[in-house]
C-alpha cells in the first residue's frame, strides 16, 4: 500500500507542476506574452527559430 501511495503522490507532483502548479510559477508580469519575447528567451539560451 505505501508503495502505491507513494506512486500516485509522484505522479500527482508532477502533473501539477507540468500544468503549472506549485510554487514555482513566474509573475504575471514575468510570463512571456509575444512571439518576440519568446524568441529573445529562445536565443538567450542558445536556440536559434528558423
Amino acid at each position: 500500500m505505501a508503495h502505491h501511495l507513494q506512486t500516485y503522490e509522484t505522479f500527482r507532483l508532477v502533473v501539477d507542476e507540468a500544468l503549472g502548479g506549485g510554487e514555482s510559477r513566474p509573475a504575471e508580469s514575468s510570463a512571456i506574452q509575444t512571439f518576440d519575447e519568446l524568441a529573445k528567451a529562445f536565443s538567450d539560451i542558445g536556440g536559434s527559430l528558423g
